[in-house]
């Protein structure tokens, strides 16, 4: 591959397309279960990382309102789409930093997310934690975070040696991947072909994630100021293992901030 382009740049344009919004529509309707069994009916949300949009717009259907960052100028785009109807905002930031206007932080928020192993993307836990922390500023006492991570046997088992392809409605993608154990670094290279007429358009670009262990997450989380209060198998209330895939961690700001 030649010169790859940095992620959700070509592929963004048919994130939803080829499936990627499934995992936010799953997702929403599961923590917003685990968060009400527990008494908590959260009413304004922060979605990091938020994507094309669809985690936001499944959280307006439960009644939220809210807004959401991403990096990606195409994403951001997609989902300025898709919200309009429930007006809901979305912003340009960079993770670790979290950039919103200040009417948005006229009222706090009582719950933020980062779902879709979003925070694998971040290369070592100082950033994770600084990510925490900054978010950690926009919400009151007592509020939630709930977010999603890959872990290690993802990418020993599965992102390494991976080669995987799909075709949907004149789009073929191929991915490609690897694991460096010593650098705890997975990369998948991601050709995107699009059928113009008789011929196709390629366009290549690379995703990279990190790999960190469940203690390590949990002292970020710790370390940012948060308090663990489940992590489990993502999609269930099953404790985590070793051979723990995908991990969900819901954490709670203390009543009262330090």
């Amino acid at each position: 591959m030649t010169n790859p382009r940095r992620e959700y740049t070509a592929f963004a344009q048919h994130y939803d397309t080829l499936g990627g919004d499934r995992f936010a529509a799953r997702m929403v309707p599961y923590l917003m279960r685990q968060l009400r069994r527990r008494g908590v009916t959260p009413r304004r949300v922060l979605d990091l990382c938020c994507g094309s949009g669809t985690a936001l717009t499944a959280f307006a259907e439960h009644g939220l309102t809210g807004c959401g960052v991403d990096r990606s100028p195409t994403m951001l785009k997609l989902a300025r789409a898709k919200l309009s109807a429930v007006g809901m905002p979305v912003y340009r930031s960079t993770l670790p930093l979290i950039t919103l206007p200040k009417r948005e932080l006229l009222k706090p928020f009582d719950l933020v997310t980062a779902m879709f192993d979003s925070l694998n993307y971040l290369p070592n836990l100082g950033s994770i934690g600084r990510t925490l922390s900054e978010a950690r500023k926009r919400v009151a006492p007592g509020s939630w975070l709930v977010f999603d991570m890959n872990l290690l046997p993802v990418y020993r088992d599965y992102w390494d040696g991976l080669h995987w392809s799909r075709e949907v409605d004149n789009i073929m993608t191929v991915w490609r991947g690897h694991y460096e154990p010593r650098q705890r670094r997975g990369t998948i290279d991601m050709a995107l072909f699009e059928r113009r007429g008789r011929s196709w358009r390629r366009r290549d670009e690379r995703h990279v994630q990190y790999a960190y262990r469940v203690g390590e997450i949990r002292s970020a989380v710790t370390a940012a100021g948060w308090r663990v209060r489940h992590a489990w198998e993502c999609f269930t209330t099953s404790a985590l293992s070793p051979r723990s895939e995908r991990g969900v961690f819901f954490c709670q700001n203390p009543t009262r901030n330090r």
